[in-house]
């Protein structure tokens, strides 16, 4: 879809997602490329630095990985006898790979353990509690993979 729309030589494209804006740099480097949401773009490749991203690509960052270890620490704090963590993650989201290697230290650091559960959509959140549940996890933290946005829609 993104080739289809340079090919529109539009003046500008805006990309909702971290895999969007990877899509429209793979079919353009001139036209420029507004970030609407998404990971962090410098973990991602996606800008040389916030400062001076460079290239086309420009806007602001939902997240970066830094603010997924504070989480970590936060969580720790206000339940200071935590001991395992179910983290809901999507393997497709290449986002959640930089969140889990930023959070790995710093659970390792406090004590925790993490208990990855893959989540692709709304059907596979029954059996994701399952599993945190079976797992004793005694918190839940999720990287809101793209699926929860739509499910969080559809029942507000």
């Amino acid at each position: 879809m993104a080739v289809e729309l340079v090919r529109l030589e539009l003046d500008v494209l805006v990309a909702p997602t971290s895999a969007a804006v990877q899509a429209a740099m793979n079919a353009t480097r001139t036209i420029p490329i507004i970030v609407a949401g998404g990971g962090d773009p410098v973990g991602l490749g996606l800008v040389a630095s916030l400062a001076r991203p460079g290239g086309n690509v420009t806007g602001p960052s939902m997240m970066n990985t830094e603010v997924v270890s504070k989480r970590t620490q936060m969580l720790k704090e206000v339940v200071p006898r935590l001991r395992r963590v179910a983290v809901l993650v999507n393997s497709v989201n290449p986002i959640h790979a930089l969140f889990m290697q930023e959070t790995e230290p710093t659970a390792r650091m406090l004590g925790l353990e993490l208990q990855p559960i893959e989540v692709h959509g709304p059907e596979d959140f029954e059996a994701a509690f399952a599993a945190a549940t079976q797992g004793k996890a005694g918190a839940l933290v999720a990287f809101v993979p793209t699926a929860f946005h739509s499910t969080m829609e559809a029942t507000s």
